[in-house]
């Protein structure tokens, strides 16, 4: 409702349509990446509770790598073929095509990150870590995207808007590496006291 608001009022109807067909190309790269946080919380809780650490550690690796191969494939994708997606929505109009394409490839930026940060999310529900898991699953689309979408685009317009979303998505990939990390550094430890 926000983005939108801001869309509205900075770039048009044009914005807004565009960026509704790119959350919906962003959709298909991201529900995949769900299914696999969803697939692999079952086995880190049996390991984490059976006290497998090795095990734990296994799955949220594989978690990982198999979120950031499908993220990295649909930034590769966009990037390539930005014209050629947003044709998909409306073939005939070409600002809504070139608005699209310009849009997406700034607000997409670090989206080979995103898959990271869902997985990660997971681990820490699979662990019954459920304020960490609330915070970071509220961190990226909430606590950061919403007051920088009420913020930049006061200073910059609609730029600030489409910066907004790649903002969003590096620092939650930052706070969410720093508790990743840390979690890690207590796993050990109790796999050397196990």
């Amino acid at each position: 409702m926000i983005m939108n608001k801001s869309l509205v009022h900075y770039g048009g109807d044009i914005a807004v349509s565009a960026m509704g067909a790119i959350f919906s190309i962003i959709l298909l790269i991201v529900l995949p990446i769900l299914g696999i946080s969803q697939g692999i919380q079952p086995i880190i809780g049996f390991n984490y509770g059976a006290r497998k650490f090795d095990r734990v550690k296994e799955a949220l690796q594989s978690g990982v790598i198999a979120a950031t191969v499908i993220a990295a494939l649909g930034f590769a994708i966009i990037r390539v073929f930005p014209e050629q997606l947003m044709s998909f929505f409306d073939s005939q109009n070409q600002e809504f095509i070139s608005m699209g394409s310009y849009v997406m490839g700034i607000s997409m930026i670090f989206l080979p990150v995103i898959g990271i940060q869902m997985i990660v999310t997971g681990y820490f529900q699979a662990i019954g870590k459920a304020k960490q898991a609330m915070f970071l699953t509220l961190l990226r689309q909430v606590i950061l995207l919403i007051p920088a979408l009420l913020i930049l685009p006061g200073y910059y317009q609609l730029m600030g808007i489409l910066i907004s979303i790649p903002l969003s998505d590096f620092l939650s990939f930052v706070i969410t590496g720093i508790w990743l990390f840390t979690e890690l550094k207590a796993l050990n430890k109790k796999q050397l006291t196990h």
